[in-house]
């Protein structure tokens, strides 16, 4: 029979397994969603997407790879499709993306026009201007770098906290 002791010891090792999941970094793809009309009604089938991110709505320079999702799943004319660009291409100026599409495996792509707008979302504009007064919840010690001395295990902190890194310039 076990104890209550290593009952709860287990639980405890699951909730930290899935924070440490949640916590992992989101990367650069992002999904788009749309809407494909095919002859002007709602498409349904398998599609080819193939996707360019360019710096302006007409002509502009291509930024990163072109993308192409097969077999993209349209139902109703609706689907969604991840796109990841990569690092350095969303800087804070004007995005277009460029949209081309073909039956799966099929000829040709036809390229979907006007380009359309990326945009953020409205928290996503915050999160550049955030203070440390706004930021609240726990840090935990293994987030802090090998070269900080650990805390002790049960460590906590009521007020304002200081990190004081001399090796950081800026």
């Amino acid at each position: 029979m076990k104890s209550k002791k290593h009952t709860a010891k287990f639980i405890g090792l699951i909730i930290i397994a899935a924070s440490a999941r949640l916590a992992a970094p989101a990367g650069t793809a992002f999904t788009y969603q749309g809407q494909l009309l095919e002859r002007g009604t709602p498409a349904n089938g398998n599609y080819d997407l193939q996707f360019a991110l360019y710096d302006a709505a007409t002509a502009g320079a291509q930024l990163g790879p072109t993308l192409t999702n097969a077999a993209v799943e349209v139902s109703n004319g609706l689907f969604a499709a991840a796109v990841d660009f990569g690092a350095g291409v969303f800087t804070g100026e004007a995005r277009w993306l460029e949209i081309a599409v073909r039956t799966n495996g099929g000829g040709g792509f036809t390229l979907l026009i006007p380009r359309q707008s990326v945009t953020a979302t409205p928290y996503a504009l915050q999160a550049d201007s955030v203070s440390a007064s706004h930021l609240t919840g726990t840090l935990l010690d293994a987030q802090l770098s090998a070269n900080v001395p650990r805390l002790s295990a049960n460590q906590t902190f009521s007020g304002a906290v200081q990190f004081n890194n001399a090796t950081v310039r800026s």
